[in-house]
């Protein structure tokens, strides 16, 4: 059995100058082409295991999710990455 396994470091919101927005949403909206080629790859390559380093999310929000004691906010890398997934 081979077990496909993907480490990533996405360098989460640090390829965007938040400056050049209006506000938060337009800022995230902007990332969603990077967060979906990310998706893309994944199921591509088939991954079955995949790690991520740098995987931020926006201190402003709210938080809306608790996960395994993690508070997740609508801005998490990661959660977006599995929506899409999903």
């Amino acid at each position: 059995m081979i077990v496909k396994i993907l480490t990533l470091n996405l360098h989460t919101y640090q390829e965007l100058k938040f400056e050049l927005f209006n506000d938060l949403q337009k800022f995230l909206n902007a990332y969603c082409p990077i967060q979906k080629h990310i998706a893309e790859f994944i199921m591509e390559k088939d991954v079955d295991i995949a790690f991520f380093q740098e995987a931020g999310q926006y201190k402003e929000e709210t938080t809306d999710l608790s996960l395994f004691g993690f508070e997740l906010k609508k801005s998490n890398y990661i959660r977006i990455i599995s929506d899409i997934l999903n």
